[in-house]
């Protein structure tokens, strides 16, 4: 039988409590779109995950 554990990576934590994860795989892809996107598109994704994270938090989701 295989089993699969996530190992919890640390993470920084914003004044609204939202976390952002610190993983390998986020620094890969926001390393891949620093490098192929412009810095529009990358800041409003961002905004994009703090807003859900932050609503999601607050209705109790996470």
């Amino acid at each position: 039988m295989h089993t699969t554990s996530i190992v919890q990576a640390p993470s920084l934590t914003l004044a609204s409590g939202v976390a952002i994860p610190d993983s390998k795989m986020v620094r890969e892809v926001t390393e891949l779109v620093r490098d192929t996107e412009n810095s529009l598109l990358f800041n409003h994704s961002s905004r994009v995950y703090y807003f859900a994270a932050a609503s999601g938090k607050r209705k109790g989701l996470t």
